[in-house]
């Protein structure tokens, strides 16, 4: 949401006013006289003027001056972001030729892939119309999570095929970030604030101290926000903090290590709501109940009887003609179908009508049947224009799982730099890095939103429903855990000269040469709550995956009240020890079978390992004294993907014959999967990139 600009005023007057009454500057370490040679693996920001960046390491690796570079380069600079209180990459990139980073919607399908479109995670853009979420990176290693600003010098767009030369990057380009380093020569201190409407705040602060006058330094960020929307607990509260140090231990030897660790926890709400069809089309067709008991079998059973709790036939609908005027078949009181029977076996875990036992097998009970528009029969994928009217409920409701002490979504990792710079010979350098991260994310992805109305007078074991002609929502939930790790390592090394001496055509010219090994590891494990003690058992399934065994989580709203914390696969387990040992409430003594819950995995574990080794060379040089410049780079990647082979093992003994039967056993979680030993695939590639620079005027 767009902060309002109360809010940037005040990080903005932070930003010009408290940094320069906060710095100050240590005397450099050289000799008078004595030439400081910069390193060709850093920007000078000192240069920058204003919005305007005059040099940039995207174009070569290597320090060059934007206007050389033969790529298309868009840099944002410290007080861009600064005076604009941008505080995520995707909210810089709006900022960027040739991006589109239309936040788009957190429907339910991009919940359950992990792939939340707000709040700075999962913002999928494009450059140059393709997509490039996935080519992000940090300080050019890549990023397993979404770059919060916060410890972020400037963003570099690169577009076109050029991002490919060096470190990550893809043939439509590359967003890089530039984290903020020790400065061996001066002290700051830079705080911001903000503050919107909806109570969310954002508190960063930024301290760099230097240590030893010209060897040693240390660089503090933090960042504690929490960001809010008109929704009950909806949004995302951050906390992060970054520390590095800048040490020289010779003179021409530079060493920089960073670290940042970070938690972060989300409640993701869309932005609409999807209404239930079948509510639309059970209202058009006249609102049918079933007043009868359900008497634990279906409505077309020989002898089945269509009476109320007292034993007395129950009337048909108004308006149907009937020869006794009581129900004896399903058209009597459904005579335009807008319902149908739950056949199978449903375990139900109920919330909202405070039942003595929230365990209820929904066999046997009525749902409303799913509409159909143009032919297609659903129920999920037309957005009502007012459904919190339809259904009474309030506007600024929150359907979906999480709170804001235990939210949906759980996310933290961390990341460590090394960078070690060292001059071999004038005009020679190398530069050996390295980065190690980690990010892991636990979330359910549970919803509520699509909303029905109970129509069955009775529950299943014919006892008055405290739930009829209220509205509800039901879900069959899952929990994924989620684990990404990479390990990344390079080497640059950097020669320039100056050619003039052999012709005053010739200028300086510089080449290197770039050895990159990354390694990139994700695990994933999908759980649902399933309940142990069905499988099995007579009229259920002896698949253990099956359906049948997986439990539902049903809501009532009733008089519009919303029963937080809603019934997520994490509230559920959570009462486990409480609800187990007990039974089902259902209409028959087959279907009330005991209760055993447990999270298990239901699919097989997603595992991958992708390795990368590649080799690139880079030349530039400036020609007609220097009015042309020209850069030519090729790059050369050897990759491999390994997978995991189905891995259904997991015997549990609370199920019995797991030990025999392979269809009474669940999925292995991913960490006692081993990786197959052989590539599933194999690739090695080059690429080649061109490009060149003519200055018309000097």
């Amino acid at each position: 949401m767009k902060l309002p600009p109360l809010s940037l005023l005040i990080a903005a007057t932070m930003a010009s006013a408290a940094a320069p009454a906060q710095t100050t500057v240590v005397p450099p370490a050289a000799a008078s006289g004595e030439v400081v040679e910069l390193s060709p693996f850093v920007v000078n920001t000192e240069k920058d003027r204003g919005y305007a960046a005059t040099e940039t390491l995207a174009g070569t690796r290597m320090r060059t001056d934007l206007r050389d570079v033969g790529a298309s380069l868009t840099v944002l600079t410290p007080e861009f972001i600064q005076d604009l209180g941008v505080t995520s990459l995707d909210r810089a990139l709006l900022f960027t030729p040739s991006i589109d980073a239309v936040e788009g919607e957190n429907d339910g399908t991009n919940r359950s892939s992990g792939s939340f479109l707000r709040y700075g995670n999962g913002q999928a853009y494009s450059i140059r119309g393709f997509t490039a979420g996935a080519d992000a990176s940090h300080d050019f290693f890549s990023a397993l999570v979404a770059n919060d600003l916060y410890n972020v010098e400037r963003v570099t767009l690169s577009r076109g095929p050029n991002a490919m030369l060096f470190g990550v990057g893809g043939a439509q380009g590359v967003a890089v970030s530039s984290t903020k380093r020790p400065r061996l020569d001066r002290r700051r201190t830079y705080a911001q604030l903000q503050y919107d409407r909806w109570s969310s705040r954002r508190v960063a602060l930024d301290h760099n101290e230097p240590i030893v006058d010209g060897k040693l330094a240390v660089r503090l960020n933090a960042l504690s926000a929490q960001k809010r929307e008109y929704r009950i607990f909806e949004g995302n509260e951050q906390h992060r903090v970054t520390g590095g140090v800048a040490w020289r231990p010779l003179k021409h030897t530079n060493v920089t290590v960073s670290h940042e660790s970070y938690t972060l926890h989300r409640n993701v709400v869309p932005l609409t709501w999807m209404f239930d069809g079948g509510a639309l089309q059970w209202l058009a067709k006249g609102a049918p109940t079933v007043n009868f008991l359900p008497e634990g079998r279906t409505w077309a059973a020989a002898g089945r009887r269509f009476v109320d709790a007292q034993g007395n036939p129950v009337r048909v609908l108004p308006g149907v003609n009937d020869p006794d005027g009581f129900i004896d078949a399903t058209a009597d009181f459904d005579p335009r179908q807008a319902l149908s029977q739950i056949a199978a076996q449903s375990p139900t875990y109920v919330t909202g009508l405070n039942l003595a036992n929230p365990m209820v097998n929904m066999r046997y009970q009525t749902q409303q049947r799913a509409d159909m528009f143009g032919g297609i029969s659903s129920q999920l994928i037309y957005n009502a224009p007012d459904p919190w009217s339809l259904f009474g409920l309030s506007r600024n409701a929150n359907l979906y799982g999480g709170t804001g002490d235990d939210p949906s979504q759980k996310e933290h990792g961390r990341w460590s730099q090394v960078f070690v710079e060292q001059r071999l010979l004038p005009g020679l350098h190398l530069e050996l890095a390295g980065q190690v991260a980690r990010h892991a994310r636990s979330f359910s992805p549970d919803f509520l939103t699509t909303v029905r109305i109970d129509v069955d007078r009775y529950l299943p074991d014919g006892t008055p429903n405290p739930g009829f002609l209220v509205p509800y929502s039901e879900h069959q939930g899952q929990y994924r855990d989620q684990l990404n790790r990479s390990r990344e390592y390079r080497g640059t090394l950097s020669y320039e000269f100056n050619a003039a001496s052999l012709h005053r055509w010739l200028g300086v010219n510089n080449l290197s040469v770039l050895g990159q090994r990354s390694r990139s590891d994700s695990d994933q494990d999908i759980f649902h709550v399933v309940n142990l003690a069905t499988v099995g058992r007579a009229g259920f399934s002896p698949d253990a995956l099956a359906a049948v065994h997986t439990m539902r989580q049903r809501t009532y709203f009733v008089n519009g009240r919303i029963p937080y914390p809603l019934p997520d696969q994490q509230q559920l387990i959570g009462r486990a020890a409480e609800l187990n040992g007990t039974s089902f409430l259902a209409g028959s003594a087959a279907d009330a079978a005991p209760v055993n819950l447990a999270m298990r995995q239901f699919l097989n574990p997603t595992k991958s390992r992708f390795t990368d080794d590649s080799l690139s060379l880079g030349w530039q040089a400036k020609w007609l004294r220097d009015r042309l410049v020209t850069v030519v780079g090729y790059r050369r990647d050897s990759t491999r993907s390994y997978a995991v082979p189905e891995a259904r093992g997991f015997i549990d003994p609370a199920v019995p014959g797991g030990a025999t039967n392979p269809l009474q056993r669940y999925y292995l979680p991913s960490r006692a999967v081993p990786l197959d030993p052989t590539p599933a695939v194999s690739t090695a590639g080059t690429s080649r990139t061109y490009g060149g620079v003519y200055h018309v005027q000097p």
